[in-house]
């Protein structure tokens, strides 16, 4: 778009912006039309402009997910990481709580984390898809499986590391072997259950937002905790609040689902609280 004048906008620029994109990345350019239709929303609401040109355009639809873990399903996983090989078991609480890739949990460094009053994940733009800083305000859930475990010293600063030189990579073994225990913790729970359909490690991404999404009800804040958004001035203001709540609504659904009784409504474990919630 550049400087082009509302009044271009109106005259079909929206359309010419998200189009090309479209035919390669129709969930990219979607994502794109939803930037834009907030923007000019807020223009209509500043009486800027009196029509938004976003107005009646559809994107995409958003993709339909192969595989989502079931509450279950989540319990057991999350149960079934105590006994899987170190230290891929708190890797994936992670990716359960951040809706980070693998990858991104994986590589952490000592220096990304900062551990202050307001703990927070920074994660740099070098190590994200879209080349975009990302940031994860630490909820107690996740500051616990950061820190529930003896490290292996590392010059280079991995937090994941079982050599010290590199970050962890042997996630095709240590998913066989963490599958098994979570088929032993499921049929502990309920002898019935024979098997569980094969998941991915980016199911749990899929699986999170999911969750998330019916929490806070917001496409958009869903996308900030996915580090789904382009960097537009306009969507700044108060996303990393908004972030940060649906990060610990999210921390705290989990914690429902994990601690509840079998086949009872889930209800927060005793004692249990998140010290990163915030008010309102």
């Amino acid at each position: 778009m550049g400087q082009a004048p509302a009044k271009r906008d109106r005259e079909g620029g929206v359309s010419a912006y998200p189009d090309p994109i479209a035919k390669k990345y129709p969930q990219g350019a979607a994502r794109r039309l939803r930037v834009l239709a907030s923007f000019f929303n807020w223009c209509v609401e500043t009486e800027r402009i009196t029509t938004s040109p976003c107005k009646n355009k559809k994107g995409a639809k958003r993709r339909k997910g192969k595989r989502k873990l079931s509450d279950d399903e989540i319990r057991w996983l999350w149960r079934a990481c105590d006994k899987a090989p170190y230290p891929f078991g708190h890797i994936v609480r992670l990716l359960i709580l951040t809706l980070a890739r693998r990858t991104e949990v994986a590589g952490l460094r000592d220096r990304e984390l900062h551990l202050g009053n307001r703990p927070v994940w920074i994660l740099p733009a070098s190590r994200t898809k879209n080349n975009h800083e990302h940031r994860v305000v630490l909820t107690s859930a996740m500051l616990d499986a950061i820190r529930a475990f003896q490290r292996v010293k590392s010059k280079e600063g991995w937090y994941f590391t079982t050599n010290g030189k590199t970050h962890f990579t042997g996630y095709s073994k240590a998913k066989k072997q963490l599958d098994a225990i979570m088929l032993e913790v499921a049929q502990e729970e309920d002898p019935a259950v024979k098997s569980i359909a094969n998941w991915t490690l980016h199911d749990l991404r899929r699986t999170s937002a999911s969750g998330m999404q019916r929490l806070v009800d917001d496409n958009d804040v869903v996308d900030a905790c996915l580090n789904h958004f382009d960097d537009d001035e306009y969507l700044l203001d108060d996303f990393e609040e908004k972030k940060e709540k649906a990060f610990v609504a999210w921390s705290q659904r989990v914690m429902e689902i994990v601690f509840a009784p079998v086949h009872e409504s889930p209800a927060l474990a005793p004692g249990w609280h998140d010290k990163a919630a915030v008010s309102g």
